[in-house]
């Protein structure tokens, strides 16, 4: 029995890396998933980008642990999408407990060489991105008079002076 038996997470930026080991640690402690990601690259981004079949792994992690997982491709630069994931999250499992706002992206540049096209992108995921997720989820912890929220945040690098 873990501590979040009974509970349903949500995690954001759930493909891989940060965002699959929460996922599964919420699932090792009982909690139900809902895990979304993107499927696309971001601008400025020089990495490798989260894919569809990272997220289905994310999912074969959870469910080896007997735990159930709604996977969606979605966007935290779309309110619209992340309103539908919430909403179909909420039909699927009746609540929201925990919210994990762990999408990111980061540049290689310094952000003084940044313009402002690239560091809007990037807070658009990074910042936005969790207050959009925030926004979907809020109502419903409100009303419930429960919740958590858990932010998440990187910042690239920051060159050796």
């Amino acid at each position: 029995m873990g501590i979040l038996d009974g509970k349903v997470a949500l995690v954001t930026g759930a493909a891989r890396g940060q965002g699959r080991a929460h996922a599964v640690t919420l699932a090792k402690e009982g909690a139900e998933v809902i895990a979304i990601d993107v499927d696309q690259p971001a601008a400025y981004v020089q990495y490798s980008h989260a894919t569809a079949a990272d997220l289905a792994g994310t999912a074969k992690a959870v469910e080896a642990l007997d735990r159930r997982i709604l996977t969606r491709i979605a966007d935290v630069r779309s309110q619209e999408q992340i309103d539908a994931v919430v909403a179909e999250g909420l039909e699927t499992f009746g609540q929201i407990d925990v919210v994990v706002a762990n999408a990111g992206i980061y540049t290689q540049a310094n952000f003084w060489e940044m313009d402002e096209e690239m560091w809007d992108d990037v807070q658009d995921v990074n910042l936005k991105g969790h207050w959009r997720t925030m926004k979907a989820v809020a109502p419903h912890m409100i009303e419930r008079k429960r919740g958590s929220i858990v932010l998440t945040a990187s910042w690239g690098h920051l060159p050796a002076l």
